[in-house]
């Protein structure tokens, strides 16, 4: 039956119920008497003896348990740093901790678990104790001795350091190490070294709370400078945008250093309501620079900016001054006003120099300084060969004059053989006819005046104008070319053109300025 034989047949008898095998059905009537005995053989008493010997067996295992062996050994390391630490303040006399007891513990056990195994194989025989657990008893037994004799040791310790504490009153461990500490700290600050690095920092302290001053009083300075400068430029920038009649102005003027970098912020107010400059975050449902004022509105404000720098530079008599296009998606009369604050500032500065594309702006520029020819010069660049360009004088007279005969020529080229871009001639209407209009009105159209000036003065004149009986048709035609106009159509440059209809305004202009 081997060792776990009488565990197995206590096992089964407890299956048999009713007689039966309980596993195929099959009567076990022959085997009755046999089931009868091993019945008889492991009966109730043989089931509490098996249970007391389980039951030893799980108190052996807890007792001498590896965590109940570890907690004895963690107090003995425990005793042993007390020992070492309550040394310096008192004199114990050091336990004597029994030798190797963790071993010991566990060579019992092994022992004693050894017999209950063989005492669960056959609980009715009788389990001889061997060699190995009469010794590792005899250990223990030595081990308990030696553990009362180091349990006694460790209450006197314990005594003598209890006296110590009740001496030492009620002084606070970790608030005495503090205070050693400190004062351990402040000895090594006397040290030559130490010293002499101590006064080092004490002085650049005391250097950097002058530079601190000194900046604080800069600072107050730069800013009552920079208020009373930015108050004095939005006042001038204002009354800039006030002559170029604007509608808006600039207000709230601030300064700042982000980044330590001086700049200044201001808001724009339009109608009596003030509007941010934004950035390329800002939202474009929220009113901001970008999306409130026109590109005319934007270029006339940058150059209020740069007129008013230059009105209180102190130096702009030796200065040269140099516009490049200075009038974009400007109307008539922002043009005719920057020509007027061009001509003003030419006055104060050593030079003004205006590069610009638009033939009839210079024209402005040109006529307007007719009072000092020997002060004005026209140039221009010239090419000469495949790679070289020269400045050479130009004839801005005879260059209009050109422009309106070469505009004319493509508004013929295109209404007899159909040449040229559609974009560019419905361009060129505008400008043939207000030079037809300057032409034949002179000494009552001015340079400035755009065609819808034109046609008001000659409506205003009456039949007695030699253009008048044509106003309707001018009227018509300044309507239509104000569709493909910068400064009056925000889409221009995308509004679709009718080829039939561009063909038939064509016409009516080469009709009125001399025929087809």
């Amino acid at each position: 039956m081997h060792e776990r034989g009488q565990t197995w047949l206590s096992e089964g008898v407890g299956y048999v119920r009713n007689e039966s095998c309980p596993f195929c059905g099959q009567s076990l009537a022959p085997a009755a008497q046999l089931i009868a005995a091993y019945r008889a053989f492991f009966s109730e008493r043989y089931r509490r003896l098996r249970d007391n010997i389980d039951a030893m067996r799980t108190s052996v295992e807890y007792v001498l348990g590896d965590r109940q062996i570890a907690s004895i050994e963690r107090i003995l390391d425990q005793n042993n740093a007390g020992v070492e630490f309550w040394s310096r303040f008192c004199v114990i006399a050091p336990p004597i901790p029994p030798d190797t007891v963790g071993d010991k513990l566990r060579a019992l056990r092994d022992a004693a678990l050894d017999l209950l195994g063989r005492k669960t194989a056959a609980p009715l025989e009788t389990v001889v104790p061997g060699d190995d657990f009469r010794a590792a008893v005899a250990v223990a037994e030595a081990s308990a001795t030696a553990s009362a004799a180091y349990n006694k040791a460790v209450a006197t310790a314990n005594a003598v350091i209890g006296a110590r504490k009740i001496a030492a009153g009620t002084t606070d461990i970790a608030t005495a190490s503090d205070t050693l500490a400190i004062l351990r700290l402040r000895k090594k600050r006397y040290e030559s070294e130490v010293n002499a690095a101590c006064l080092a920092y004490q002085t650049a302290v005391e250097h950097k709370g002058t530079i601190e001053k000194q900046k604080r009083v800069a600072k107050n300075k730069l800013n009552e400078h920079t208020k009373t400068v930015l108050e004095r430029y939005a006042q001038t920038v204002n009354l800039l945008l006030g002559d170029f009649h604007t509608g808006f102005r600039i207000t709230k003027t601030e300064h700042g250093y982000p980044g330590g970098i001086a700049s200044s912020s201001y808001q724009i107010l339009i109608n009596s309501i003030p509007v941010e400059l934004g950035d390329d975050k800002t939202p474009l449902n929220k009113p901001s620079f970008r999306n409130t004022l026109s590109s005319g509105d934007k270029s006339t404000l940058a150059l209020a900016f740069f007129i008013a720098q230059l009105e209180h530079d102190p130096d702009k008599t030796e200065k040269i001054v140099v516009f490049d296009d200075p009038f974009n998606s400007q109307d008539a009369f922002r043009k005719d006003h920057t020509v007027r604050k061009i001509r003003d500032i030419g006055e104060t500065c050593a030079q003004v120099m205006v590069f610009s594309h638009d033939l009839h702006f210079l024209k402005r520029l040109w006529e307007r300084l007719q009072d000092k020819p020997a002060e004005r010069k026209c140039l221009e660049l010239k090419r000469i060969g495949l790679h070289n360009t020269s400045i050479v004088e130009w004839d801005i007279e005879g260059a209009v004059q050109s422009t309106y005969r070469a505009d004319r020529q493509a508004l013929t080229d295109f209404y007899h053989e159909g040449t040229g871009k559609p974009r560019e001639v419905v361009q060129r209407i505008r400008p043939v006819l207000e030079t037809y209009g300057k032409i034949l009105g002179a000494g009552m159209v001015d340079e400035a005046d755009t065609l819808g000036v034109i046609v008001s003065k000659i409506r205003a004149t009456g039949q007695a104008h030699q253009l008048y009986s044509i106003c309707d048709g001018l009227e018509d035609l300044n309507t239509y070319t104000r569709r493909y106009h910068h400064g009056e159509n925000p889409q221009a440059a995308t509004e679709p053109i009718s080829d039939g209809e561009l063909h038939s305004f064509v016409k009516r202009t080469l009709e009125m300025t001399g025929g087809c």
